[in-house]
């Protein structure tokens, strides 16, 4: 099991939830990845997050993972994500500056992705 933070676009903040292995023994086990892709509806794409300095430098190293069909599919923007991806700016989303996150989004160090 490994430690993740999920984020999703109507929250004012990220709430860390465990992901493991499988729910319960009633159920049927499922991967890691599965559960990822429970969360974020979808394929997952990696978006990493690379924070030189300031008060969100906390996350760097980091990767949030999202739906890689999530623009396509027209998921509710996530600001929170958003905003982590983007070093504390909100890009100028009509002028196509920036990395827009939609959909829920699961936050995890790099190093677990190998």
């Amino acid at each position: 099991p490994f430690k993740a933070v999920t984020i999703h676009p109507c929250m004012a903040w990220p709430f860390v939830t465990d992901y493991p292995e499988w729910e319960s023994k009633k159920e049927k086990r499922i991967t890691q990845l599965e559960r990822v892709q429970q969360v974020v509806d979808g394929y997952i794409e990696v978006v990493p997050v690379d924070v030189e300095a300031g008060p969100l430098q906390c996350f760097d190293n980091m990767v949030l993972l999202v739906n890689e069909e999530g623009l396509l599919k027209d998921m509710e923007f996530n600001p929170v994500a958003t905003l982590i991806v983007n070093d504390g700016q909100m890009p100028a989303l009509e002028e196509g500056m920036g990395t827009t996150i939609v959909g829920s989004a699961v936050l995890m160090p790099r190093e677990c992705l190998k």
